[in-house]
Order: C-alpha cells, then sequence, then structure tokens
C-alpha cells in the first residue's frame, strides 16, 4: 500500500517556484515563505487511510503558516484532496479566509467539508473567487452538501466569480447553485459547464438570467449541442434592469419555438416565464434590445449565420462578437451589423467557421465601408487554401482605415488569446491541435502586411478623416502631436508578433515616414 503524500508547490511573488513535503516544511521554511506568497498548490496523493502522523503534521503546518501570513494569497489550489482529518478542515477554512482565489480541484468528499467551504465564503474577507472542477466520480456531491454550499454562496459577503466544471450532469446540485445565483447580491460572474445530457439547459439560463441586476458575466456551456428557445434568451437580456455586459454561451443553438408547444411544455414543467410573457409586455410590440452586453460570444453554434444573428440582433450595442465554431456559407447576414453607421462593433472573432473563398471575397471588398472594425480573426478557415482570395483580402486592407489586427494563423495577439485558449484551443474536438502554444493554422500576414493595419493603430483614418473635414490645409500645431502618439505606440508585440526592440523601432520608423511623408503632402 502506498503511503499518502502531501506536497504543496509554492511561487512567490518574484515568480519563483518551490516545492515541499512533510520532510522540509519546518519552521525555516514557513518563515522564509512568510508574506512572499503568491499562489499554494496543495497536492495529495496515495492510498485513502486517514490515520498518516506525517500527513496530519504536515498539514498542521499549513495551517500554522496560513495563520502566521499577513499578507493575502492570490490563489490557493486544493488538488485531489478527500482527506476527512481534523488538520485539513482547518486548512480548507483558512483557505477561504487568506486567499483571493480558491480552485477546488476534484477535492471534497464528506459532508464537514462542505460546511467548511461555505463558512469560509461566509467569512467578511472571504475569498473573492471559487472554482470547482468536479470531474470525477468521487467528486459528486449529495443534494445536502449542495443546499450547504449554494447557503455559502448566496450569503457570501465577499464571493464575486464562480465557477463549476462537472464531466457529469448533477441534478442534486443544479438547482440549488441557480437559486444561489440569483439570491447573491455582489456575484458579478458566473461560469457553469455540464454536460446536460437529457436535461434542458433552458432552465439555468432563465435562472441565472433573472438574478439580481448586479451579474456582469455569465457563461453556460455545454459538453454536448443543446437547443435553447430564443425567447428564454429574449426575455432574460432584454429586461430594463439586465446588468449583464458579457454572455459566453458555448454549444447552445437558439430556436423560435412555436407558442403553443412552448406553453405546454412550461406547464409541465412549472415554470410560467413565457407564457408570463404578455404580462410583461401588453401590447405585445417587440422588446427593446438590450444595450448593456458589450461583449458576446457564440462558440459551436454549427448554425447557419442567419440563426446566429437573430440572437446577435437582440443586443444594440456589442463591442466584442465571437462567432467561432461556426458553419457559414455566407456572410452577408454580417452587413447591418458591420456597414451600418451606428454599429459599435470593434471586434469579430470568425475562428474555424468554415469560410470558403467567394463568400471571403465578397466579405473583403466590403472592408474599405467598415468603419469601427478594429479586431478581425479569421483564422482556420478554408479560404486561406485559395491564393487568389487570401491576396484580395490583404490588398483590401490597405482601403481600410480602422482594423488594427487581422488574425489569418499564428499566435494569437493578447486581445484575443485568452478567451480561445480558454474555450476553442482547449476543446479536443475543436483546435485541440494548438492549445499548448496559442497559435492557429494558417499563413500569418508578413511584416509588411501588416503595415497598413500600423498605420491605422497610428492615426491613419483620424489624419484622413480631418483632412476632408478641414477643405483646405490641416492645422500645423497637429502634426508634433500625431507624430510623438505614433512613436509611442507599439506594433509587433500588439499584433502578436514575437519582436525585440529593433525590430519595433524599425517598424515605428516606417509608421512615422510614412505619416510625415503624408502630412507634408496634405498640409
Amino acid at each position: 500500500m502506498v503511503d499518502i503524500v502531501t506536497s504543496v508547490k509554492v511561487t512567490d511573488l518574484d515568480g519563483k517556484k518551490y516545492k515541499h513535503n512533510h520532510a522540509d516544511f519546518d519552521d525555516t521554511a514557513i518563515m522564509n515563505l512568510l508574506n512572499r506568497v503568491k499562489k499554494l498548490h496543495v497536492d495529495r496523493y496515495g492510498s485513502d487511510s486517514d490515520d498518516n502522523d506525517q500527513e496530519r503534521h504536515f498539514v498542521g503546518d499549513l495551517v500554522k503558516f496560513l495563520d502566521m501570513t499577513t499578507r493575502r494569497i492570490e490563489e490557493i489550489e486544493i488538488y485531489e484532496n478527500y482527506s476527512v482529518i481534523p488538520e485539513y478542515l482547518a486548512f480548507l477554512t483558512k483557505a477561504f479566509c487568506k486567499a483571493d482565489h480558491v480552485n477546488i480541484d476534484d477535492s471534497l468528499i464528506c459532508d464537514a467539508a462542505f460546511a467548511c467551504v461555505a463558512a469560509g465564503l461566509t467569512h467578511k474577507e472571504g475569498a473573492r473567487e471559487l472554482s470547482l472542477n468536479l470531474q470525477y466520480e468521487e467528486s459528486s456531491i449529495s443534494a445536502h452538501q449542495a443546499q450547504v454550499l449554494s447557503q455559502g454562496i448566496a450569503l457570501s459577503p465577499s464571493l464575486h466569480h464562480l465557477k463549476i466544471v462537472s464531466s457529469e450532469y448533477d441534478p442534486h446540485m443544479a438547482a440549488p447553485i441557480a437559486d444561489a445565483v440569483r439570491q447573491s447580491t455582489i456575484l458579478k460572474s458566473f461560469s457553469i459547464t455540464w454536460p446536460w445530457e437529457d436535461s434542458d439547459p433552458s432552465w439555468m439560463l432563465q435562472s441565472t438570467l433573472a438574478s439580481r441586476p448586479n451579474l456582469e458575466t455569465l457563461t453556460v456551456q455545454s459538453w454536448s449541442a443543446q437547443e435553447v428557445s430564443l425567447d428564454i434568451l429574449r426575455n432574460g437580456v432584454c429586461r430594463l434592469d439586465c446588468s449583464l455586459q458579457e454572455i459566453n454561451l458555448e454549444k447552445l443553438t437558439f430556436t423560435a419555438a412555436d407558442e403553443d408547444e412552448c406553453s405546454t411544455k412550461e406547464d409541465d414543467d412549472g415554470c410560467s416565464m413565457i407564457e408570463d410573457a404578455p404580462n410583461l409586455d401588453s401590447s405585445m410590440t417587440p422588446m427593446p434590445p438590450n444595450k448593456s452586453v458589450k461583449t458576446l460570444c457564440l462558440f459551436h453554434s454549427w448554425q447557419p449565420l442567419p440563426q446566429v444573428m437573430k440572437v446577435v440582433q437582440m443586443f444594440q450595442k456589442l463591442v466584442h462578437l465571437d462567432i467561432s465554431g461556426g458553419c457559414f456559407t455566407d456572410l452577408v447576414a454580417l452587413d447591418d451589423l458591420l456597414l451600418s453607421e451606428k454599429s459599435s462593433l470593434e471586434r469579430l472573432s470568425m475562428y474555424h467557421c468554415g469560410i470558403e473563398a467567394h463568400p471571403m471575397e465578397a466579405f473583403a471588398r466590403k472592408l474599405p465601408r467598415m468603419k469601427r472594425l478594429k479586431v478581425l480573426v479569421l483564422g482556420d478557415n478554408p479560404f486561406q487554401e485559395s491564393p487568389s482570395c487570401v491576396r484580395a483580402l490583404k490588398d483590401s486592407l490597405w482601403r481600410n482605415h480602422s482594423l488594427e489586427i487581422v488574425h489569418l494563423g499564428g499566435k494569437f495577439p493578447k486581445i484575443i488569446a485568452s478567451r480561445l485558449d480558454q474555450t476553442l484551443l482547449a476543446d479536443p474536438h475543436f483546435g485541440g491541435h494548438c492549445s499548448h502554444d496559442s497559435k492557429s493554422e494558417g499563413t500569418p500576414l508578413t511584416n509588411q502586411e501588416m503595415l497598413p493595419l500600423h498605420l491605422n493603430r497610428a492615426g491613419r483614418g483620424s489624419l484622413l478623416q480631418m483632412e476632408q473635414l478641414s477643405h483646405d490645409h490641416l492645422p500645423l500645431n497637429l502634426l508634433p502631436l500625431i507624430l510623438e502618439r505614433a512613436w509611442r505606440l507599439q506594433y509587433c508585440t500588439h499584433c502578436g508578433i514575437d519582436a525585440d526592440q529593433t525590430v519595433e523601432d524599425r517598424r515605428r520608423k516606417e509608421v512615422v515616414f510614412w505619416l510625415l511623408r503624408n502630412l507634408i503632402l496634405i498640409a
């Protein structure tokens, strides 16, 4: 039988990493790390016996360390720990009082552990973020445990971010968690990933959308495609008190359900949201579009673009739209969104959408008329196999005065990498080939082909606009301001290129030279 081994991995404020076990985590190690810990990772493996003096002593030292430290720890991660020894339960409670983010990864098993988590959540200086990763059978929880956990979430005076991931649909946990999210007065973001299996995710979406007007970010992800009624989403986001700023939905397809069918189904489920909709709008006029949501991500919708746009049209002030993982044979449905003078969209991602050469060529011809779009992600699409289509797209960049980043392949710029890494690239069925190096298939733009994008970042569009408005000469006092700003900006790094200072300075000189030459011509 293998003895239980508990270890702790530490990342200090300087980024240095250390690993300790029961043999070397003594008073000297504690004092050396005191008030210098940024992240703490506690790991446990071995037999399931709880009668282990070494483990009790080691975890007791961890509790003593947390008691002594006066500086809050950025993150404490507890991995595969099902222990029920008193020292571990004490550590669990302390973790919520000392860390901003507690990440419980396939741990917890007994009622006492859940009680400790709930107690930690209700502490006046408790954790601001909780992540629960329950992907193994041992991680499943009882109805009583779910109730205890949900009470801690609902009553927490500090919890702002909640993330739950499970590989199995857990009916005991779903309803209490949804109630806790709706009741919380301070929760700002909620993310849930479940397979849903034969269960309809509509009720979870409906419940969380009905939360108090404080939730800013909502993420609902499914492990397989699920259908949801458009009315569920519309009734939630088009409320006047909707506070959401970001919505991320993965593998959910939205359909316009027949009204009679919806009423019958909801009578069976005991939910009257759609049936009561006329009471919300007795005149039966269309509900006003949402004006609070700025970011909308519809990953893996697998629907034609016109169907996707029925969802997008509910939001009037979108700044970032990500519809990656779609199946688009035509891009005409985007015209109203991108070409309107009232458009607020600045970032559009259509990564891995099956876009062929013909629709992309038509899209490229419209680029000069897109006045606000700054970021365009088009990597891993079939049109990239057509040299003439790619050339037409690159040539059209010179006639667009707003785009600053166009991604056709290679490393993702920071502005889009985090979202793609966390959702698309981490999925083994979609983009898994590039999950480790944050790169996508396709040929990235060369340094020379990026010049129009860099000029736009430096203010080429504003310069040409002022020229049109002045009808005469540009004010000469603007010249040094424009050039000074252009020299301060980063260009290569902004577009995701690994460039040293020499390369960055060379690009600055090219941009400033181009601006200076054209300023002289029009001044």
